[in-house]
């Protein structure tokens, strides 16, 4: 296990010093500060926050969708396969690489509030630097690194292909995701006040597109709706081992 630990930061230190990884959080930067130079006068701390987080989804789809991906893309998958490392050994590791970038982007983000709240305050509020809600923030950022990573990672032992696994992804988190933005919000509101749901909406409560949703608008979360989230965690990443287990790669 400590050699898998090793392994996982020593790709985490080569990630984030890779072009991909400081271009994905020089546009995430240049994306807040449009919204930080806009400044809608209703926007609180939180809904910077969420536009960060927006953008920074993407970063996980990417990086993501790279960890296995680029060693089909570069051919340097079977090499990677017949080490000394099992297959298994190998998935957990580029797990633990996201679960550590994801943790860093979440320290870079709540770095800026400081930035941020002297920007809507025009002063500094220790109040806002600091809330219970950063706390949940990494719950919410390390669990949904570790959905489409686990994701990301299902596909590639699937698929082999680099492209088809960003599609994929990209598709499901991406697309799909912020299509559903407007009946998450929609569906919440009427769970807010009081008012019945259709079967469909019921069900569509349950999907982790509209759990990202809550989570992201509010950085709040329930004990059911994370269980949710690492139950689907889990099934892709067994999944993931099993076919990988059972592939032939030469």
């Amino acid at each position: 296990m400590n050699k898998i630990v090793a392994l996982a930061t020593r790709d985490f230190f080569y990630t984030i010093k890779s072009k991909g990884f400081l271009i994905s959080v020089f546009l995430a930067m240049f994306y807040i500060s449009l919204w930080l130079i806009y400044k809608p006068k209703f926007f609180v701390l939180e809904d910077y926050q969420y536009e960060l987080f927006r953008f920074i989804q993407f970063i996980f789809i990417y990086l993501s969708s790279m960890l296995l991906g680029k060693e089909f893309k570069y051919r340097t998958s079977t090499v990677l396969f017949t080490g000394v490392f099992t297959r298994t050994e190998i998935i957990i590791e580029k797990m633990l690489v996201m679960l550590q970038l994801s943790f860093l982007l979440w320290l870079i983000s709540r770095l800026l509030n400081p930035l941020i709240s002297l920007r809507i305050n025009s002063t500094l509020k220790l109040s806002e630097i600091w809330k219970m809600k950063d706390l949940n923030a990494l719950v919410i950022y390390l669990c949904v690194a570790f959905l489409i990573c686990v994701f990301a990672l299902f596909i590639s032992v699937i698929s082999f292909n680099h492209i088809t696994t960003i599609f994929s992804v990209l598709t499901v988190f991406g697309f799909i995701q912020y299509i559903s933005l407007y009946p998450i919000f929609k569906i919440h509101s009427k769970i807010l006040s009081g008012n019945n749901l259709s079967t469909a909406e019921r069900i569509f409560t349950y999907f982790p597109n509209y759990i990202i949703g809550i989570w992201s608008g509010t950085w709040k979360f329930e004990k059911n709706e994370l269980f949710l989230m690492l139950l689907y965690g889990s099934i892709f990443l067994v999944f993931s081992i099993v076919i990988l287990n059972k592939r032939d790669i030469r």
